[in-house]
C-alpha cells in the first residue's frame, strides 16, 4: 500500500523546529584553532585574548598553562577556574587546535 500524501508525515510546527535546530548547528570539524577561538572563546575572552578584568574574565594571552592543561581546562573544566565553563561541543582534538592558537598566535 502506498502512503497517502494528503496528510503530512509530521506536523508543520515540528518540522520548522527541527529545521531551525539544524541551522544553529556548527560544523566545528571544519574550523581551525583561530576560527574555533573566535566562535566559542572570544565571546568572553575577546578576540585579542585579553579577557575582561572588570568582569573577572582572565586573559588567556600568554597563559602559563601547557597544551595539555589547556585541553583539559577546555574539555573538562577545573576547580581552580570555576567560572570557566566546560566547552562540551569541542572534542580533545579541537580543544588542541584552540590551545595551539592560544600558545602560538595569541601568545606572541
Amino acid at each position: 500500500m502506498v502512503p497517502s500524501l494528503s496528510k503530512p508525515l509530521m506536523p508543520w510546527p515540528l518540522c520548522l523546529l527541527l529545521l531551525a535546530g539544524c541551522a544553529d548547528q556548527h560544523d566545528y570539524d571544519a574550523l581551525n584553532g583561530e576560527q574555533l577561538f573566535n566562535q566559542i572563546c572570544a565571546n568572553c575572552h575577546r578576540q585579542s585574548g585579553k579577557g575582561s578584568f572588570l568582569e573577572g574574565i582572565p586573559a588567556n594571552v600568554g597563559t602559563r598553562l601547557d597544551r595539555e592543561q589547556l585541553i583539559r581546562l577546555i574539555t573538562e573544566g577545573s576547580s581552580g577556574h570555576k567560572k570557566m565553563p566546560v566547552i562540551s561541543q569541542l572534542d580533545r582534538q579541537q580543544a588542541g587546535l584552540v590551545a595551539d592558537y592560544l600558545r602560538t598566535v595569541l601568545g606572541r
